[in-house]
């Protein structure tokens, strides 16, 4: 590293950076699975519930597990 005294700055922009690579791949994904319609891309993921995580909710642990009625709404979740 050339500047060592930036270092914590530069790994705080690297992270944003990553994350914002990992918003754009799975738009992508949405993109070239649904065809550009969200709605088809939760259908899909409906159809494999049985294999999805119920996505965690920031201090979800508090109120505890919440209930998902259709496998549409579960996929509706985890791609929020």
């Amino acid at each position: 590293l050339t500047f060592p005294q930036f270092e914590g700055y530069l790994a705080i922009i690297k992270d944003f950076y990553e994350a914002y690579i990992i918003y754009q791949f799975l738009a992508f994904l949405l993109a070239v699975l649904g065809r550009g319609d969200r709605d088809a891309v939760v259908d899909l993921l409906a159809r494999h519930a049985d294999h999805l995580d119920p996505p965690m909710r920031l201090f979800g642990w508090c109120r505890g597990k919440y209930q998902y009625g259709t496998p549409q709404s579960l996929a509706s979740a985890v791609l929020l």
